[in-house]
């Protein structure tokens, strides 16, 4: 009897540690993916979380040519460009583009604010290279509108 005792105590005791065991592994990886990484604030020195969407939410740019229709009309051909945490638009041939309050999509220009570079869009419509006039060609050197992008 006192042998069957302690043979059933052993089992019961092995089913609670296997119970414990799974049981901790359970927390460890609910533990593990509750963990979220910070980052600290380069002026405050204050810890945030990450606003960096999961792994599985990140997705690449497309890298086919995009059409898009302007307000009036106009077809324009631009690239997407970029990873989950910075993104921009160009022309096909190089030139930085992004839509503007109105819905159309025009040059971005970096203007000098401060003593820092800043990208700013401007008032003027952008256009494919074939559709793009000299006019255009000139007020694009003459406000500094630079490629991103060069062959």
């Amino acid at each position: 009897m006192a042998v069957c005792g302690l043979v059933l105590g052993l089992l019961a005791g092995c089913k609670t540690n296997k119970k414990v065991t799974a049981n901790t592994e359970k927390q460890e990886q609910h533990t593990e993916q509750a963990v979220v990484p910070q980052q600290s604030d380069a002026v405050t020195g204050a810890i945030e979380e990450e606003s960096r969407p999961p792994r599985s939410q990140r997705v690449p740019a497309y890298r086919g040519v995009i059409t898009r229709t302007q307000p009036d009309g106009d077809i324009l051909h631009i690239y997407l460009r970029g990873d989950e945490w910075s993104h921009f638009s160009m022309t096909t041939d190089g030139y930085e583009v992004r839509e503007d309050a109105d819905g159309r999509i025009c040059y971005i220009q970096q203007v000098e604010i401060g003593g820092n570079l800043q990208k700013t869009v401007t008032t003027r419509q952008a256009h494919d290279l074939k559709n793009r006039t000299q006019e255009e060609q000139e007020w694009l050197e003459k406000h500094g509108v630079k490629r991103i992008v060069t062959e």
